[in-house]
């Protein structure tokens, strides 16, 4: 999980300065924390919306989506196996295993593409 601090990685501004309130965020383009300000000045921000890498956030999304499906997935079966045999409780307790890996691998991916690993950070 990527950690938002309290100082911009950017312009070095430090949550708690007198008379300049920020709010902090992090920053795929930098790969750190931005303050609020730097991040308005990026060509990439659009109204406090960041429209860097679509292509990368719509990849994320999609693995958001998939992941509150099998979450309701599980929820669903966790209920209808409290109803059912023994044996066939058995075979939906090892469906959920199966889906809570699926889950795990997918936030190890969404991890992965929030801190862009393996890519250089971008400077502006």
């Amino acid at each position: 999980m990527v950690n938002v601090g309290c100082v911009c990685d950017r312009c070095g501004h430090e949550h708690g300065t007198p008379n300049d309130n920020r709010s902090f965020r992090w920053c795929r383009r930098i790969k750190g924390t931005i303050c609020g300000k730097c991040c308005n000045e990026c060509e990439y921000c659009n109204d406090w919306r960041c429209t860097y890498d679509p292509a990368g956030r719509e990849k994320m999304r999609m693995l958001i989506y998939a992941n509150r499906a099998a979450e309701r997935t599980i929820s669903k079966n966790e209920d209808v196996a409290k109803k059912v045999s023994i044996t066939t409780r058995r075979m939906i307790e090892q469906v959920n295993e199966n889906l809570k890996a699926e889950i795990n691998a997918r936030e190890e991916e969404y991890d992965k593409l929030r801190a862009r690993e393996g890519e250089e950070p971008e400077m502006f």
